[in-house]
């Protein structure tokens, strides 16, 4: 098993490396139009459609009023993310450390705190926690908010599609325990 604080750690320390490189770089600064909260949150409500035979309609419930509610407009610093940084692209030795970031094919301009989501989903607080810490931030009450949404947003999108592929397979089975993880911090 992995411990989720040493991977936070470790995923926090690649991420401050990463965003100062590019920080000290001259490519240019945009953020990436392409996530849309309002965008995103209509497919996850449809999404939810879609799931209703699978899923409990409390948790349902509850993911439609997160999804329903409004968001806080921040100004983070654009830096450039993996944004899909999650545990199915960290690869890990035998030991259980992190040694490499698979799966660059979505990166571009975002938020600092984007390519958190992911280790929180999986990891919980002790991940994310250890994370900032290593990172040497931590996100505002707003940016956590805007956190939790975009994983709340990620985990339906994951559920959705790993169901769809199948239902009875270990990938669906975890893509459940995500979003169950994801609810209980509604």
């Amino acid at each position: 098993t992995t411990d989720a604080a040493a991977m936070g750690t470790a995923v926090g320390t690649f991420l401050r490396r990463l965003h100062a490189w590019i920080a000290d770089t001259a490519m240019p600064r945009r953020v990436d139009a392409s996530f849309d909260f309002a965008q995103w949150n209509h497919f996850a409500l449809t999404s939810l459609d879609d799931l209703a035979p699978s899923l409990d309609a409390s948790s349902s419930q509850r993911a439609r009023a997160a999804l329903r509610q409004p968001l806080p407009e921040v100004k983070s610093a654009p830096v450039f993310c993996h944004q899909d940084l999650n545990d199915e692209h960290l690869l890990i030795d035998e030991a259980g450390r992190a040694v490499a970031i698979i799966d660059w094919g979505d990166a571009g301009y975002a938020p600092w705190w984007f390519d958190f989501t992911g280790l929180w989903m999986w990891g919980g607080e002790a991940a994310l926690n250890a994370a900032f810490a290593s990172y040497g931030r931590h996100a505002s009450a707003d940016e956590r908010r805007l956190l939790q949404h975009h994983a709340l947003l990620a985990a339906i999108n994951e559920l959705h599609h790993d169901l769809r592929v199948n239902a009875h397979s270990p990938a669906a089975a975890e893509s459940m325990s995500r979003w169950q993880r994801v609810l209980a911090d509604l």
